[in-house]
């Protein structure tokens, strides 16, 4: 440890295991301090208690370069996870992998982590197998509500786009619940914009417009201003699904006809927008007849010409 500290600058990746750190840690700190360059930090059952953590994770708060970081087989409790989760708070936290198995942290640890991620848009892998947790809804809830807060349009939105693979229980028998499997398929998506239109169509079956009604008014009074902005959104919604024609493009993107059409049914776009337009109608309806040209003589006209 002695030669790290004399090439700490020089280090981008650190790993130690089987090594007792409870109570000698004042080395690693000192090292992790000065090394501004590391990319990953594992340390794999070292006799990692809660204080020595604080102590790490103040030693890396700022490094900008770190992106994995690997507690495997220690002994931090949920306490522990206080520091870790101002550390995924930092808006300059680039940590992409987190490791957490085998460890003691229990439902209050797994919660404080899981709210820290609401504003993460790095952390794309957490490992938080055999700690003790119960396979619980209340287990997974949590991590739903970070990548899905669907208390309205807005908080989808924001929500965390980015978090892609979560292992909360031991082996392959317990596997993920429904929802929180769909939301971090949702997640693999290149595109976030993508990735939050899916979440609000998914989550908000009925899109409420009268917030959109008073838009840019000075006076709250009601126009047709947002409209054009929603019937846009609605059709980069329509563009997220492939509109294939044959078979053979179909395949070429790797993806069956049945697939496109049963996805692209299930997100009930069309309906959607005409619920939305319909709306604004069904409020404004003489904004919409003042905003549709009408011309009496050439009606009458026609009406001549077909008698």
């Amino acid at each position: 440890m002695y030669q790290l500290t004399n090439k700490s600058n020089q280090l981008n990746r650190l790993d130690i295991l089987c090594s007792n750190l409870r109570n000698g840690h004042t080395v690693l700190v000192t090292t992790l301090h000065r090394c501004t360059n590391l990319k990953r930090i594992c340390l794999f059952h070292c006799n990692i208690n809660n204080r020595t953590l604080l102590l790490i994770v103040e030693a890396i708060r700022g490094h900008s370069s770190l992106e994995t970081l690997s507690f495997g087989g220690n002994s931090i409790r949920s306490t522990g996870c206080t520091a870790l989760s101002t550390l995924l708070q930092d808006p300059n936290c680039n940590i992409n992998t987190l490791q957490l198995y085998q460890n003691r942290i229990r439902i209050n640890g797994i919660i404080m982590i899981a709210n820290s991620l609401a504003n993460n848009t790095s952390l794309r892998k957490l490992d938080l197998h055999h700690n003790p947790i119960l396979f619980h809804q209340t287990t997974e809830e949590p991590f739903c509500n970070v990548l899905c807060n669907t208390t309205s349009i807005n908080s989808i939105h924001s929500s965390n786009h980015t978090l892609e693979y979560i292992r909360l229980y031991p082996g392959l028998s317990r596997q993920l619940g429904p929802e929180l499997r769909s939301l971090l398929k949702l997640n693999e998506i290149e595109n976030k914009r993508q990735v939050a239109i899916r979440k609000i169509l998914l989550y908000h079956p009925n899109i409420d417009m009268e917030p959109l009604f008073d838009m840019a008014s000075e006076d709250e009074e009601w126009n047709l201003k947002a409209l054009p902005y929603v019937v846009a959104w609605f059709e980069r919604a329509d563009e997220i699904f492939p509109k294939v024609k044959n078979k053979r493009e179909l395949a070429n993107l790797g993806i069956s006809q049945t697939e496109t059409e049963s996805e692209r049914e299930s997100y009930d776009i069309d309906p959607k927008k005409l619920s939305a337009i319909f709306q604004f109608t069904r409020a404004m309806p003489l904004s919409f007849a003042a905003a549709i040209p009408f011309d009496v003589e050439s009606k009458k006209k026609k009406r001549k010409r077909r008698s």
